[in-house]
C-alpha cells in the first residue's frame, strides 16, 4: 500500500488571481499643433528618455508669427512711451490751466488703452513662442514605443496621436476578489506570480490599488497589484496567475486527502503503527 508521513504545515487563506499584465504607466503622445510632421526619431521597439525628442513639426510658419507678433510687441512698446509722454506733459499744462480737464482725461485715457496693447501684445507672442515650442515633440516620460500612429510627411491637424508609449519597469494586474475575502484585503499585501513563458521562476507583486466599490452584479472587488520588472522581461499583455495571501493560520496536522476516508459520518484515516 502506499505510505505517507503525516506531517504539520502553517495554513494560509489565499485568494487566487489571473489576468493579463500591462504596463503600469504609460502614456499617447499627441501632437500640440497643426502642420506637416517633418521627422519620428523613433519606432516601434526603441526607447526613448524623458525630455528627448521624438518627433518635430514643420514650423516656418510659426516662426513668421513669432516676428510678425514681435514687432507687434516693439509698435505696442512705442505707443505706450509715447502715451506716457503725452501724459506727462498734460498733467503740467493741466497743472497751470491751459488745457482743461477733458484735455487731460482723453490723455490719460491713451495711456490706459496703450498700456492694456502692450500687455496683450505680450500675451499673443508668448503663445506664438508657446506654439513654435511644441512644433517639437519632447517624450514625457521614459518608455519603449508601443506604436507609431503617424508618419514623417503626413499634415496632421491638433492632437493627433503620434506615438504609444509604455513603461516596462512596472507592471500592473487587475483581478476581482470575491465578496467573502473583501475584509481581509489591505494595500501592500504581497502576491506571488507565474507568467506563462517563464515556468520554474516565481515574480512576487504587491496589491497597490484597490477600487473604492464592489462590482454591482458579481459583489467582487477589483484590485490592481503593481509586480517590479526591472529587467523588462515581462511584456504587456502576458497571461499571469498569482496567490494572494490574505492570512496565515495556525500548525494543522496534514494528510493526503487520498488517505481520508469516511465512516459513520466521521473522517478516518489508517496509521501505521510500529515495524508492521
Amino acid at each position: 500500500a502506499d505510505l505517507e508521513t503525516v506531517r504539520r504545515e502553517t495554513f494560509s487563506r489565499v485568494v487566487p488571481l489571473s489576468g493579463s499584465l500591462r504596463p503600469a504607466e504609460w502614456t499617447v503622445v499627441k501632437s500640440k499643433v497643426a502642420g506637416d510632421l517633418t521627422l519620428l526619431t523613433v519606432r516601434e521597439g526603441e526607447r526613448a528618455v524623458r525630455g528627448a525628442v521624438l518627433a518635430r513639426f514643420d514650423d516656418r510658419d510659426l516662426q513668421a508669427r513669432v516676428a510678425e507678433r514681435s514687432a507687434v510687441l516693439e509698435g505696442a512698446r512705442a505707443q505706450l512711451g509715447l502715451a506716457r509722454k503725452n501724459q506727462a506733459s498734460s498733467a503740467e499744462l493741466l497743472a497751470t490751466v491751459i488745457i482743461s480737464r477733458n484735455a487731460y482725461d482723453t490723455a490719460e485715457s491713451i495711456l490706459v488703452v496703450a498700456q492694456a496693447n502692450l500687455r496683450a501684445a505680450e500675451a499673443q507672442l508668448e503663445v506664438a513662442r508657446k506654439a513654435r515650442a511644441d512644433a517639437v515633440v519632447l517624450s514625457p516620460m521614459p518608455g519603449i514605443v508601443a506604436e507609431r500612429y503617424a508618419r514623417p510627411g503626413e499634415k496632421l491637424p491638433v492632437y493627433s496621436l503620434i506615438l504609444w508609449l509604455v513603461d516596462l519597469s512596472r507592471m500592473e494586474l487587475e483581478a476581482e476578489v470575491p465578496a467573502p475575502d473583501i475584509a481581509a484585503l489591505s494595500l501592500g499585501q504581497a502576491v506571488e506570480f507565474s507568467v506563462e513563458g517563464f515556468e520554474g521562476r516565481v515574480f512576487r507583486g504587491t496589491v497597490a490599488r484597490m477600487n473604492p466599490s464592489a462590482d454591482e452584479r458579481s459583489r467582487a472587488l477589483k484590485v490592481y497589484v503593481v509586480l517590479p520588472n526591472p529587467d523588462h522581461a515581462v511584456k504587456g499583455g502576458m497571461f499571469a496567475k498569482g496567490t494572494l495571501r490574505l492570512s496565515v493560520g495556525r500548525e494543522a496536522v496534514v494528510v493526503p486527502l487520498a488517505a481520508v476516508r469516511e465512516e459513520n459520518g466521521e473522517p478516518v484515516a489508517w496509521v501505521l503503527e510500529g515495524d508492521a
